[in-house]
Order: C-alpha cells, then structure tokens, then sequence
C-alpha cells in the first residue's frame, strides 16, 4: 500500500518487507523506517497526515507518528493474521479486519475499545465520514454496518452476488458503494438498505477497488 501526505511532500509505503517507510518526493530519500519480522499487508494515514497506522500478517498493528518519526504503540491480535486497517476520519480510533471474521476498534492510545465477530470471511473495511459507521463486507453475499462506539450491529446489507470486495463511503456518508467479484457493484443507504445495483460485462479480478469523487456523485471502478 502507498499513500500520500496532505501536503503533497511524502509519500509513505508498507510492503511485504516488513516496512512502513516514509520518502520524500522531492529528494527521493527515505526519511523515516517502520520495520518489523512479518509482513506489511495495509497501510491508512490520516487526512491531517499527522498519523499512519500499519497491519501486518502476525496481527501486529502500529500506530506511527509520522511528523515526530516515532511509534507511538504497538499492538494487535496475535490470533489472526491482520487484513486491513483504517483511521477514523478525525483520527479517534483504528480499525481493523482479520482473517477469522474479526473486527476490532483500537483507541489512539492503543486500548480495545470493542471486538466483533463476523460469521463471514472478511475482505473490505470503510469507516464512513463522520466515524460514525464502520462498514465491513467479506467473501459471502452479507456484510454488516457497526456502531464505532460500540461495535454493536447497526444493519446487514445483502449482495446480489458473492465475494464484496471492496467498499467506499461517499464524501457525505450518505450511500455505501460496495462490488462484488461477480460483475456487480451495489450502492446501499447506511441504515443498510440496498439502493441500486449495476452489473459490468467483465468479470471483476483480484486487486478490485472502489473510490468516490469527493462531490459523492462519481464512483472509480477498478478491476
């Protein structure tokens, strides 16, 4: 995974390596190195770009300060490899998704805030704009919506097919743009409510990812 900062200087990386690193664009020089023995599998840096957080394949989750080159905690569950994270778009919490079905919300201070435990295989996280939602989708045709200051089960969302891959909020948490590996993309309301549907000629591959254009009235497919 590769990020930007805000301001258009850096770019920060997490790769298989086992190293989150921080460049800069101008010069090219890596200014700052994360490492660890397992691999790196995810990567989110904050909007401030004050903030990254890192996942890897041993559960290890790191919160780093990229502004003071620091880690500020290490963590994780040890118990499940770690397949994706993300920050809250204020930057109160972390969350995560592992390969058993576990989803679990982390305080920037490193503390569990709550875990909650899917009956599905887990592929997609997306934190709505307000961090108020976490949305999740995996490798059925069910996927669910959590409260993120609780955990507790907010709505399910049904899929016309299988595998949701990849999921984005709009910029106003008004609708969820989620795609399958079936040719369909669906577009449901946060309480969970499927809104419309689309199915493309080509099958989607691995790698799919979905994106909303700021305004929330574009979506990138990838595939």
């Amino acid at each position: 995974d590769v990020a930007f900062t805000s301001d258009g200087k850096h770019l920060v990386s997490a790769s298989e390596d086992g190293t989150c690193r921080m460049w800069d664009i101008s010069s090219g020089d890596e200014v700052y190195r994360y490492a660890r023995d397992s691999p790196l599998v995810s990567l989110a840096v904050s909007a401030d770009s004050d903030w990254a957080v890192c996942g890897a394949k041993d559960g290890t989750v790191a919160l780093l300060a990229l502004l003071e080159r620091r880690v500020v905690w290490e963590g994780g569950v040890p118990e499940t490899a770690v397949l994706q994270v993300a920050l809250a778009p204020d930057s109160r919490y972390v969350a995560l998704i592992g390969s058993d079905g576990l989803v679990m919300a982390i305080s920037m201070k490193g503390a569990q805030k709550w875990r909650y435990k899917a009956d599905f295989g887990c592929l997609a996280l997306a934190i709505s704009p307000d961090g108020a939602l976490v949305a999740v989708t995996g490798d059925g045709t069910k996927g669910v919506l959590l409260d993120a200051a609780s955990g507790s089960l907010m709505a399910q969302i049904d899929s016309v097919a299988n595998q949701m891959k990849a999921a984005a909020w709009d910029s106003e948490g008004g609708s969820l743009a989620v795609i399958t590996n079936y040719r369909h993309f669906c577009i449901f309301a946060p309480d969970g409510r499927r809104l419309r549907e689309f199915a493309h000629n080509y099958w989607f591959v691995r790698g799919t990812a979905v994106a909303a254009s700021a305004a929330g009235n574009r979506l990138a497919v990838g595939f």
